[in-house]
């Protein structure tokens, strides 16, 4: 693993997507959202009305940072990876959308706060490769969010002292425990 930021194989682009294509800057449009209400937090999500609710407080900055916890993360980014359907154009979107959220809520990205590019890296590889053509939304998110719901899944391929290191924040670094 070089590091170098490479687009997702083949099989991810061949499959259907119903969701928006992606525009001219190289991000994609999400799906309006179709209610205000948070979704739950313990149970997989009943319908898309709540990953919509939850995309749309996302978006807006309501939801408090202390409340965004990984399982909002995930959900956020696998929306976003389900409807652009490509690694770049998704981490391109999810980076855009966590600046974005930070900037929205008054949080200052530092050397050690703030958005972490490593990290963002890894997650969006991660839920890029549970893409499946026959997925819906909803089935895709609820599977994301299910297997990846352990955030310690990151320490399984770096340690600790390089994923906190203000480099690996700054840019990708490659995992040095286990590639990805």
């Amino acid at each position: 693993m070089d590091g170098v930021l490479r687009p997702s194989p083949a099989p991810y682009h061949t499959r259907p997507n119903p969701g928006p294509k992606a525009r001219e800057d190289n991000s994609c449009e999400l799906p309006a959202p179709q209610s205000s209400t948070l979704a739950r937090m313990a149970e997989p999500y009943a319908s898309t009305t709540e990953i919509d609710a939850l995309v749309a407080a996302f978006n807006t900055a309501e939801i408090p940072p202390e409340a965004w916890n990984h399982r909002r993360h995930l959900t956020y980014a696998a929306d976003v990876v389900y409807a652009c359907a490509d690694f770049v154009i998704s981490l391109a979107t999810i980076r855009a959308g966590i600046h974005k959220f930070n900037a929205l809520s008054g949080i200052t990205s530092t050397a050690t706060t703030g958005y972490h590019e490593t990290v963002t890296h890894f997650w969006t590889r991660k839920i890029v490769d549970l893409l499946d053509p026959d997925d819906d939304r909803l089935a895709f998110v609820n599977r994301v969010v299910d297997h990846l719901g352990s955030g310690a899944l990151v320490f399984e391929h770096y340690r600790h002292d390089t994923l906190m290191s203000p480099a690996a924040r700054a840019a990708y670094v490659a995992p040095d425990l286990r590639p990805l």
